[in-house]
């Protein structure tokens, strides 16, 4: 039988106070039915057109990562049991780098973003075994250094499709969209949005 791994990136503290890192811990599980013989890889990224940048990282037990530019590759090499999940790496990103001032959330930066947000995702593959399920390998965080804003995540919160508003779930309205990623192809958008 086949083991299904899946990631998911929790972000600490939530909301972020503007400029102050953040902690992104990226937990890897095996929802089975089999154990997967390993080895488990994990890699984290900013993408190009993200601001922030890594500052530091901490593997988890049993992992081994080591960190290029933007990007962290974490290896479990051991098999990881079905119906268990740990963490892989807590990552500590900055909102810009303060040696670039290209970097779109560089206060020096001309077009700095406003409010400046950081995009990061994490991916969870295994060397042992074919994921019957690859829609949950991936995970996406979309980070707001700032006030005033709400965090979206469709399917959770209901998506107008209008490309500039959104309806959340928990009745506050239609929200104006400032910022939004699209994850993956008409099933998936993180943003931040504000009422208006």
């Amino acid at each position: 039988p086949p083991s299904d791994l899946f990631v998911e990136i929790t972000q600490k503290p939530d909301p972020v106070a503007p400029d102050m890192p953040v902690k992104y811990q990226v937990d890897v599980g095996n929802r089975g039915p089999a154990r997967d013989p390993g080895p488990v890889r994990v890699t984290f990224d900013i993408p190009p057109q993200s601001g922030g940048y890594i500052d530091l990282i901490e593997p988890g037990p049993n992992w081994r990562c080591t960190v290029q530019g933007r990007s962290v590759s974490c290896i479990h090499p051991s098999p990881i049991p079905a119906n268990e999940r740990g963490t892989a790496v807590t990552v500590t990103v900055k909102p810009y780098d303060p040696a670039n001032p290209a970097d779109p959330n560089h206060p020096q930066n001309a077009k700095r973003q406003d409010p400046p947000t950081v995009q990061v995702r994490a991916t969870a593959t295994s060397d042992g075994s074919q994921d019957p399920n690859p829609a949950d390998n991936t995970a996406y965080r979309l980070t707001l250094f700032g006030d005033g804003l709400y965090r979206f995540d469709s399917p959770d919160d209901v998506w107008t499709g209008q490309g500039t508003h959104f309806t959340p779930r928990q009745g506050l309205g239609s929200l104006q969209v400032m910022n939004l990623l699209k994850t993956r192809e008409g099933t998936l958008y993180v943003g931040t949005a504000r009422p208006g």
